[in-house]
């Protein structure tokens, strides 16, 4: 009998709420008030106050 090493099994894929692109490494997991888990990016995240935003 043979074991399966950890390298062997496939890590999950996500895919950027944001961007739509594949998520290879770090990212940033939010989990909603409606229990919706997204996945996004670093370079995706939104940061600071917009433009365009008023207040």
């Amino acid at each position: 009998m043979t074991m399966k090493k950890n390298n062997d099994i496939p890590k999950e894929q996500f895919i950027c709420s944001v961007c739509g692109k594949e998520i290879s490494g770090d990212h940033v997991i939010i989990q909603t008030r409606r229990h919706t888990t997204l996945h996004i990016h670093h370079e995706c995240m939104r940061t600071g106050r917009q433009m365009n935003e008023k207040g």
